[in-house]
């Protein structure tokens, strides 16, 4: 769905789009309940690419805050792993 998702964005359907990547970041919520390691990565990319768009859309507060939703998931990341 995540690659779906980019490639809608290339072609500018921007409804589709986020779409795409709201129904990606449900998957991986879910399956991050399973096994939060292997897919937190995946879940901060969703909140950054989220947020590019709602930045293009001049959706700045939401755009800042799916930034620091991602910024979050990597610094956890970071220090779970150091």
């Amino acid at each position: 769905l995540t690659k779906i998702a980019d490639l809608q964005y290339d072609v500018n359907a921007q409804y589709e789009t986020g779409q795409a990547y709201i129904e990606a970041l449900k998957i991986y919520r879910q399956l991050a309940s399973m096994n939060s390691k292997v897919y937190q990565s995946s879940i901060a990319k969703i909140f950054y690419d989220i947020a590019n768009l709602q930045y293009d859309n001049n959706e700045l507060p939401q755009a800042e805050q799916g930034y620091l939703e991602a910024l979050n998931i990597y610094y956890e990341l970071t220090e779970r792993d150091a």
